[in-house]
């Protein structure tokens, strides 16, 4: 009897395309990318393991997908894979999990390589330094903080996009901080490769593992700034902001369902803090009313900031022989198709109790902080109660002010 393929089983199918990248030399280069490009092709019954992480605050966060193939085709993924666009869809083409292949992991016989990840490389990159403005003291003076002009690699950028890397250092001359900034992007503006070999064992077959990130990543690649205008401005409207200076064009507030916030915020970022960074502590902020938020990235890129719903979408039995999820109407629900960031009740724990006034209140319900599925039937639900501690302290900090 032939064991069914993880494909046959479940039907779950993993695309692949080529991002197209539209770049324009300046002072600094411009891109827009479009992630899905040119199709590179599709795994079906070839890929041997699958799993992938949704997180209620970042939406499609990772993703791993193991595969075997002839040693041509591992060397054509060696040389183009990583960077790849990467959508994982059921069987009515509906997408499950989308991101972009941040690493690879290579086995061909004894010979172990690795490529990535592609978050660590860097084609854009400045250095912030303390201008040594006099050694010839036995104290060094330093000067104001400052930053090189950008260093750039237009043949990475033409591939990848743009990816930043904001170095630091100390008191160091004008000179320095530019042999600094160009060694660094020499080294790093394409995946870093590394490689083992190892003899002692009989030659097995060729695989491969994808290891990928969510389109949300790239937020903490780049940083943001505004210095225009010292003011406060709504939260969504600065979230707005954040987003539309993607400099890859892979986001922007068309792109997005973002709800109305009024909670009023500082418009000025000088700190050169990565978008990522600033995104969750708006975020953590919540609303005037206390209710907390999800800031999510999806199918296509579609980012979506929303309060977190005040009804159940899932039910799981702990009693039932089938461990499975339902909707609250009693529909199984596969496994692929729970998503992180809503509610789950428990209606066989605790039966005869009054319900809570609130499903944080209610020893019955968890929210599903973090998702982890693992082909064909794994699922893994992380959460808690939707507390709400980061958003009391972020709200009388100083990230946000109510007005």
């Amino acid at each position: 009897m032939t064991t069914p393929s993880l494909y046959e089983t479940i039907g779950l199918s993993v695309n692949f395309w080529r991002p197209t990248v539209a770049f324009t030399p300046g002072s600094p280069n411009t891109v827009t990318v479009t992630p899905k490009g040119r199709h590179r092709g599709t795994l079906t019954d070839t890929y041997t393991s699958l799993s992938y992480v949704l997180n209620a605050v970042g939406g499609f966060w990772s993703a791993s997908i193991g595969f075997t193939d002839d040693r041509l085709a591992m060397e054509e993924w060696l040389e183009d894979g990583v960077g790849l666009y990467v959508e994982i869809a059921d069987p009515g083409t509906s997408i499950v999990w989308a991101g972009f292949v941040n690493s690879l992991n290579m086995n061909l016989a004894g010979l172990t390589i690795t490529k990535g990840p592609l978050l660590d490389a860097g084609n854009r990159v400045i250095v912030s330094y303390a201008p040594l403005e006099s050694a010839a003291i036995t104290e060094p003076q330093l000067g104001t903080r400052t930053d090189t002009v950008e260093g750039e690699d237009d043949d990475s950028q033409r591939k990848y996009g743009i990816l930043y890397a904001y170095l630091s250092t100390g008191g160091v001359t004008a000179i320095e901080a530019g042999q600094l900034r160009d060694m660094f992007l020499v080294e790093n503006a394409e995946p870093k490769l590394s490689r083992s070999l190892d003899l002692s064992g009989a030659a097995g077959d060729s695989a491969v593992t994808l290891d990928c990130a969510g389109y949300v990543q790239m937020f903490g690649q780049w940083p943001y700034a505004y210095t225009l205008v010292s003011a406060l401005t709504n939260l969504s409207t600065k979230m707005s902001s954040v987003i539309n200076a993607d400099p890859n064009g892979i986001f922007s507030s068309a792109n997005s369902s973002i709800t109305a916030n009024t909670i009023q915020v500082p418009t000025w970022e000088s700190s050169q803090r990565d978008a990522w960074t600033i995104l969750r502590g708006l975020v953590d902020l919540g609303d005037m009313t206390g209710s907390r938020y999800l800031f999510q990235v999806g199918a296509n890129q579609h980012v979506t900031y929303a309060p977190i719903p005040t009804e159940a979408e899932y039910h799981q039995r702990i009693t039932g022989r089938r461990q499975e999820i339902e909707t609250v109407s009693g529909r199984s629900v596969q496994p692929w198709h729970v998503k992180a960031g809503n509610w789950v009740i428990i209606p066989d724990l605790l039966v005869g109790t009054l319900p809570a006034a609130t499903l944080r209140a209610d020893p019955r319900a968890m929210f599903i902080e973090q998702l982890t599925y693992t082909a064909p039937w794994g699922l893994s639900l992380q959460g808690g109660d939707a507390d709400r501690i980061n958003q009391i302290i972020a709200r009388y900090g100083l990230d946000g002010t109510d007005l």
